[in-house]
């Protein structure tokens, strides 16, 4: 007994375990990052944070948590954030650089940050992430684009269900940021063409949400138009009388697609809309060509539009993974990217909520990410995704 309390032999037990948990990690993240870097920004996020740490795992010991398994695992979580962050910061730049990146101080300090702040957002987005993948490669919900995306959905979630659900609007808020979920959770397990549907149908509810904020009498009239689908898709029932009524006195009479009525026939209400949209009035295209006519929001939807049409290849399952999934982890994060944080900032501006998490200001740290994103997949071509893709030593 008095051997096994020998501060000596204590002191051995840890130093063996540290070391054959260092070895895991080595050989665990081997193909992805230079192993003695990894171990390196591991130390000195831990010695930074310090007992901060355990405020954001929770180390807990008690029987729930050992029959499922759900006991943190922090070496673990940290390095996976070492690496999607290091390498999100290093797409397609060459080898001497990313390695010179390696042993430049300024970019360690700044790679330590952006982990503690990772590590700081973890109860909004690595706390709910799978310990394996289905389909292993990129575990790119750890790329800070992402990883802040999926923290800024599960936030808005939350401050719907604290608020209830009869805040205006809150009908469009729930379903971007649960499609958000689904599609992040598919791209999580490199799934990735499955994802293009559902990012398909957060634009359309994007654009719709925004015409409604732009003018609320549309709502009521949308909510009649969503009955009506409900009833027919859900119930198979014909299409109601007053549904059949709208669609006979219809403003455009050379549109002859019912089903198309169906989903944006409440534009009628709006008393210039056919005047401006000539082409395809009942559609996302119409919504997007009358916001843009109105300037509206001072944006350019050019490029979400692009991508929004490219998303029918994969609805319709024409199209399977392409031989390089950086491809797509860019398309999808240009869509979700372009959508999520906006939307978020009106449901805070709408129920007055900070839009802050944990201190961070992650809407201004999104958008340096996305830039970063933009000006990497304006770098794409086979020559750059193959060096890609080239293991990491």
């Amino acid at each position: 007994m008095d051997n096994m309390l020998d501060p000596r032999a204590i002191d051995n037990l840890v130093k063996e375990t540290t070391k054959a948990n260092t070895d895991s990690l080595r050989r665990i993240f081997d193909s992805k990052i230079k192993q003695s870097f990894l171990i390196e920004m591991l130390h000195r996020v831990e010695k930074t944070m310090g007992m901060d740490l355990f405020k954001y795992f929770d180390i807990s010991f008690n029987n729930d948590l050992m029959v499922t398994g759900n006991s943190a695992t922090i070496e673990y979580d940290i390095c996976r954030m070492i690496v999607g962050i290091h390498r999100s910061n290093s797409i397609f730049i060459d080898d001497p650089y990313r390695t010179a990146n390696e042993k430049d101080e300024k970019y360690k300090k700044q790679l330590i940050d952006d982990v503690i702040n990772h590590v700081k957002l973890r109860n909004y987005s690595s706390e709910f992430f799978r310990k394996k993948q289905i389909v292993l490669g990129d575990e790119f919900l750890y790329f800070p684009l992402l990883y802040k995306l999926f923290a800024l959905s599960i936030k808005g979630t939350m401050i719907l269900i604290e608020k209830g659900a009869n805040q205006r609007l809150s009908y469009f808020y729930s379903l971007i940021f649960n499609k958000t979920l689904a599609a992040l959770s598919l791209i999580e397990s490199n799934f990735l063409d499955n994802a293009y549907p559902i990012c398909r149908l957060i634009i359309e509810l994007y654009f719709k949400l925004l015409l409604i904020e732009l003018y609320p009498g549309l709502l009521e009239e949308h909510d009649k138009f969503a009955d009506y689908d409900m009833r027919k898709t859900c119930c198979g029932e014909k299409y109601p009388e007053d549904f059949e009524e709208k669609f006979n006195n219809r403003k455009n009479q050379k549109e002859k697609n019912r089903l198309d009525f169906l989903h944006y026939g409440w534009v009628d209400f709006l008393d210039d809309y056919h005047d401006i949209v000539k082409q395809k009035p009942y559609s996302t295209n119409g919504l997007v060509t009358y916001l843009t006519e109105k300037k509206s929001y001072d944006s350019d939807y050019t490029n979400l539009m692009s991508l929004y049409r490219m998303c029918h290849t994969y609805t319709h399952g024409n199209v399977a993974n392409s031989k390089y999934p950086l491809l797509h982890y860019f398309e999808l994060s240009i869509m979700l990217g372009s959508i999520v944080p906006h939307v978020y900032n009106m449901l805070c501006a709408h129920t007055n909520d900070d839009s802050n998490i944990e201190g961070i200001n992650v809407i201004s740290s999104i958008e340096k990410d996305f830039k970063l994103l933009i000006d990497q997949y304006n770098k794409r071509s086979t020559e750059n995704f193959e060096s890609y893709y080239k293991p990491k030593k």
